[in-house]
């Protein structure tokens, strides 16, 4: 599985595939309606990893769709 830089993306969090699976769209949607594209980036298909620039997007991310 690719990974990135830590200094660019210095936040990650990895969801199991059950996890992706109850809420994939949602979490995706949500995504692009509240934090700047330039911000995240997602790897991954079946088991995503979310990578973050901030602390504070990721930290949003889990408290809205964790």
């Amino acid at each position: 599985m690719r990974k990135l830089n830590k200094k660019i993306w210095p936040y990650s969090v990895t969801l199991t595939p059950t996890e992706w699976e109850l809420g994939s769209d949602k979490r995706e949607l949500w995504l692009y309606e509240n934090i700047n594209k330039d911000n995240f980036y997602i790897v991954g298909v079946t088991k995503p990893t979310f990578y973050f620039k901030r602390e504070k997007d990721m930290t949003w991310f889990l408290l809205n769709c964790g």
